[in-house]
């Protein structure tokens, strides 16, 4: 466990949990502890059985109270009260019973819609936003897209070969190309 910053957490602190393909999210309640979203299966984030963000969806997660070394096991982590120079958060003591209030609970879990992030700021600022979710739904609109850019440039090639003939066809793209 090794913290990026070396501040000590308070209740009610964000905390972001490093992992190569995505970030957990946990709130901190207190005395070494975090609740946080993460899979029903009884895995953590940080173990090698599952993920909270291993889907877009899964049926269930779990709301768990876990000591913060469970948690981030191995990974880096940080104190990141991201959204606190926008919006207000709460009174410590409402999102650590807030949170509390949770545990255990089973609610369903969807990358975009519903994940660790997802739940960790609507514990602290009472609105529930990620981040990493919106940087998801980008990425997966123009991997999407991708292929339509390529028909549209094959199209393109077709077209051009309907009116040049070879060399000048191949002159013509490669100029397009250079002057891009």
């Amino acid at each position: 466990m090794s913290p990026v910053n070396q501040k000590v957490p308070q209740p009610g602190d964000l905390i972001e949990i490093f992992h190569d393909l995505y970030k957990h999210w946990a709130v901190y309640v207190g005395d070494g502890f975090v609740v946080h979203l993460t899979t029903a299966n009884g895995s953590s984030a940080t173990s090698s059985s599952g993920s909270s963000s291993g889907a877009v969806s899964m049926p269930k997660a779990m709301v768990k109270y876990e000591k913060l070394k469970a948690v981030v096991g191995d990974a880096k982590w940080k104190i990141n009260n991201l959204r606190d120079g926008q919006r207000r958060p709460l009174d410590a003591k409402i999102i650590v019973a807030k949170a509390f209030q949770l545990v255990g609970s089973e609610p369903e879990y969807n990358l975009f819609l519903n994940n660790c992030e997802h739940f960790a700021t609507e514990m602290r600022y009472g609105t529930r936003r990620s981040r990493q979710a919106l940087i998801g739904a980008v990425r997966a609109t123009c991997v999407a897209l991708i292929p339509i850019g390529a028909m549209a440039g094959v199209a393109g090639l077709a077209v051009v070969g309907l009116f040049w003939s070879g060399s000048e066809a191949i002159k013509m793209v490669g100029d397009m190309f250079l002057k891009s």
